[in-house]
């Protein structure tokens, strides 16, 4: 399990992917009303008050004290929201690990920290399957987002918090948010999103998702491919994410590299 790391000894892999993955994770939240959202000097708590923990969480915790956890987690407690409370390697203190664990929280999931060069990505031509890419800029587009990702989070909170969000998703001038829906045959069978962070200049992908009657058929490779083409077409230099080991092997292919690990802790 990982340790929180000192900042001092972190490589800027780590920095970039910490820092794309907390802007990630705050950009809805800070834009819509529906989201509690609490941002302070020892953490981030976003509270999008619907029934699953990718939209319920904590992160970017900072000599973080046992009053101001168990402030945190009185925030989901009392409406009994699922969350997660996410650490990556510049969190502290560096027993917060401990610290969760005698609060009840449980380790539920590992990620591994992943970064690429998008300056010397190649072209994906491996067996690639023919599919319809296209970036959400529309509702329905939106809806067909919805209705991969559902396959994989629970379906209502899914379609809770996306729809929320709707009007900053589509709005014609951002740029942050690049939500992507792979087609064949006109019927969505695979969605990402990545995220663009001007200020680290860093290029995010997150939720990748595949129906389950379309795996293994090289959708998420391909769209993953043509996201970080995109992003480097718009001049962003790195490519950063959060394996699953079940996906590991797709990514190390398209050429990232571990950079680090990241945890949640959950009930």
């Amino acid at each position: 399990m990982l340790l929180p790391t000192s900042p001092l000894l972190m490589n800027s892999e780590t920095r970039l992917m910490e820092a794309n993955m907390w802007a990630y994770m705050a950009c809805i939240p800070s834009q819509i009303e529906t989201v509690q959202l609490l941002q302070n000097q020892e953490f981030w708590l976003m509270n999008a008050r619907v029934a699953d923990a990718a939209y319920n969480f904590v992160t970017h915790t900072r000599n973080i004290t046992p009053p101001s956890i168990e402030k945190a987690l009185a925030v989901f407690s009392e409406n009994q929201w699922p969350f997660g409370w996410w650490i990556s390697p510049s969190d502290t203190p560096a027993h917060l690990p401990q610290q969760l664990t005698h609060y009840g929280l449980r380790c539920t999931d590992i990620t591994l920290g992943m970064s690429i060069s998008l300056e010397n990505l190649s072209l994906w031509h491996e067996n690639a399957p023919t599919l319809q890419i296209q970036r959400v800029s529309n509702a329905l587009q939106l809806t067909d987002f919805i209705t991969v990702v559902s396959a994989f989070h629970q379906p209502q909170a899914t379609q809770i918090y996306y729809q929320n969000a709707a009007q900053v998703i589509l709005h014609p001038n951002q740029t942050e948010i690049n939500l992507m829906v792979g087609y064949q045959d006109e019927k969505p069978v695979s969605a990402l999103y990545l995220y663009l962070d001007k200020y680290s200049q860093t290029a995010g992908i997150y939720s990748v998702s595949t129906l389950p009657a379309f795996r293994n058929k090289g959708f998420a490779t391909l769209l993953t491919c043509h996201a970080l083409h995109y992003a480097k077409g718009l001049g962003y230099k790195i490519g950063v994410l959060q394996a699953t080991d079940a996906a590991l092997s797709m990514y190390q292919r398209l050429g990232f590299k571990i950079c680090c690990e990241v945890i949640a802790f959950g009930v």
